[in-house]
């Protein structure tokens, strides 16, 4: 008989060696996979922060834009502290900004309120301090803390920061 017709094709993978390659390739599966899910929540999380610092210095700027540009501050009165502040601009129109549902918010009428901050953060601890002397424009240090809002969405992160920033009228 031919030898050559009896020789055994030992060209194809056993079975060990598939199970094997097939192990690595869902180490290797897995090992990207994590990476992967790392870099997705530091993404998420400067997401979070980028969002909530700039609300909050958008906030901040505004509020100190609307002190500068105010001709005087009728509350609070020196030396004294409030959540809200109320401020006499040019036309002698009286302004009110505070905190209303962990917004800051803005009345030119003292009746409508319009929003300066988004619900997508949380404003807590607004507060005016008046460090001016007397027969000074004031001084208005105001400072509040913010953080994301979380209450509906599965956030990886919580972040929480102190604002402030001074200010005095210009006139």
């Amino acid at each position: 008989m031919n030898k050559s017709l009896l020789k055994i094709n030992n060209k194809a993978f056993s079975l060990i060696e598939v199970l094997l390659y097939l192990s690595l390739v869902v180490i290797v599966i897995g090992g990207v996979m994590t990476f992967s899910q790392e870099i997705f929540d530091i993404s998420g999380k400067a997401k979070i922060i980028n969002d909530v610092d700039y609300e909050s210095n958008y906030a901040l700027n505004k509020l100190a834009n609307y002190i500068k540009e105010s001709k005087a501050i009728n509350s609070p009165i020196f030396s004294q502290a409030d959540n809200t502040i109320s401020l006499q601009d040019t036309n002698n129109k009286t302004i009110f900004i505070k905190l209303i549902n962990n917004q800051i918010k803005i009345s030119f009428d003292g009746i409508n309120y319009i929003p300066l901050t988004s619900n997508k953060i949380i404003i807590n601890d607004l507060k005016f301090t008046n460090l001016g002397m007397p027969n000074t424009n004031g001084l208005i240090k105001i400072n509040f803390i913010a953080n994301n809002k979380t209450e509906n969405t599965r956030e990886i992160y919580n972040f929480v920061n102190n604002y402030q920033i001074y200010a005095t009228p210009r006139i």
